[in-house]
């Protein structure tokens, strides 16, 4: 089974976009238009990414802080067409895990995607402290 990574935004060009490219390295988007619909996309199915499109989603940092202490456990990637937020900086040093810039680049993209799952795969593989 595909893994799937929740798409939110607004605008559909941009979600197609990311659509395809995130098909093409063989996973499911999931689209939601609002961060509340994902909020309860994520509380119903679990999901390991989330790619929020900073344009056309109202985000700050108390959101993004928000929605990562009720979900700690998804990966949060940014993209946006301005590549510098010095708005969120707090977000982007405690709870964003990358950020990619519009027009995303497939090859970024995957990198990010695969880093999580060698993340991820490392934290499970790491033996418990007794």
């Amino acid at each position: 089974m595909q893994e799937k990574v929740l798409l939110v935004g607004k605008n559909l060009e941009d979600l197609a976009v990311m659509s395809v490219l995130l098909e093409r390295l063989s996973y499911t988007p999931v689209v939601a238009s609002t961060l509340e619909a994902a909020t309860e996309m994520c509380a119903s199915k679990p999901c390991r990414v989330v790619v929020l499109d900073f344009d056309s989603v109202v985000l700050d940092n108390k959101i993004i802080r928000n929605f990562k202490r009720r979900f700690p456990r998804v990966n949060v990637i940014i993209s946006s067409e301005k590549k510098f937020h010095p708005e969120l900086k707090e977000a982007i040093t405690d709870h964003i895990y990358a950020c990619v810039s519009k027009p995303v680049d497939p090859d970024e993209l995957e990198y990010w995607l695969a880093s999580i799952h060698r993340n991820e795969t490392r934290s499970r593989d790491i033996p418990a402290r007794t």
